[in-house]
């Protein structure tokens, strides 16, 4: 199991963008900032607990590019700290985005409770 602080060496994003030299840079950039970033963005998810919130609506409630919040979404989905709300088994969307909510994901077969 990889410790905490190596979690932030790893950009979770490079298999998507292929490790293009601009996108490496720019987690270079920012890699000492994500830990207090993940944990804004999971403040914000929280702070919804009924109703979720996509990577979309986050962005636009902080005025922010997408790409600024995606990367910390992934993480957390990840590390099990924010999972996708399902209704009847079916993911819920909202502007084409799949809406988390905070807490423990379970077994993706496990649809029991209607959520993941």
């Amino acid at each position: 199991m990889e410790r905490q602080t190596d979690l932030f060496r790893r950009d979770i994003t490079a298999n998507r963008h292929g490790g293009s030299p601009e996108s490496r840079d720019a987690f270079e950039r920012i890699r000492h900032e994500i830990p207090e970033a993940r944990l804004r963005v999971l403040m914000e998810i929280q702070a919804r607990p009924l109703g979720g919130m996509t990577c979309k609506e986050l962005a636009a409630f902080w005025d922010v590019d997408m790409n600024v919040v995606s990367g910390r979404f992934s993480e957390l989905k990840r590390d099990g700290m924010i999972r996708r709300l399902y209704d009847n088994g079916d993911p819920v969307r909202r502007e084409n985005c799949g809406v988390y909510v905070a807490g423990q994901a379970v077994d993706e077969n496990d649809q029991a409770g209607g959520q993941q």
